[in-house]
């Protein structure tokens, strides 16, 4: 063949020899193999395997053929026996079944006792907020105004409910001394005419 063409990879070969191919590139390789005499005889070496395999054909294994497999193959214990056999292993699986009995009863201790509500717990960012929010400073008290007597504890129910409205609570505290209308801008005084 010229040498302006090279010759297809034998897995092209082992393509077109299969139609495996599309028509325009089928075309083409086999323009090159019909005058390339190498590119021809590897083509023939596939086609020629083919038909062996397809000559071939499988026999059975004899009927005795397990029992003298069997007789050649040394006896061995299954490996999970002979891995629990080792000291090694056996200490390790001591230890594993401690740790898995002790962590169990860890968990079971934590567990909330029946007949017993669960407390609850604010989450740690309503906690780490209340901590860092700035504190109104104290009125100043004048003779004439009594102090407030402090507040009676909510009942524990109560608590809960507050617990999981903190944020609506925060935001409450937050707006409880702040003036809107001393925030919004200055108007100017217009002449009146």
């Amino acid at each position: 063949m010229s040498s302006a063409t090279p010759c297809p990879d034998r897995e092209k070969i082992f393509q077109l020899v299969h139609n495996l191919m599309e028509a325009a590139e089928e075309a083409e390789t086999r323009r090159h193999v019909l005058h390339c005499e190498t590119c021809l005889r590897v083509a023939r070496d596939f086609e020629k395997c083919d038909a062996l395999l397809d000559e071939w054909k499988v026999e059975g294994a004899s009927p005795w053929f397990d029992q003298r497999l069997k007789q050649r193959l040394p006896a061995r214990r299954p490996w999970a026996f002979r891995f629990f056999a080792l000291p090694s292993t056996r200490i390790f699986a001591a230890a594993l079944l401690v740790l898995i009995v002790v962590a169990g009863a860890y968990v079971i201790d934590e567990l909330p006792k029946p007949g017993t509500k669960p407390e609850a717990k604010p989450p740690v960012a309503e906690v780490q907020k209340l901590a860092t929010a700035p504190k109104a400073a104290p009125a100043p008290t004048s003779a004439k105004t009594k102090p407030k007597p402090a507040p009676k504890p909510l009942p524990p129910e109560e608590q809960i409910k507050m617990y999981q409205n903190m944020g609506v609570l925060e935001n409450f505290d937050l707006l409880e001394g702040f003036d809107v209308l001393s925030e919004l801008p200055k108007r100017e005084a217009k002449d009146a005419h």
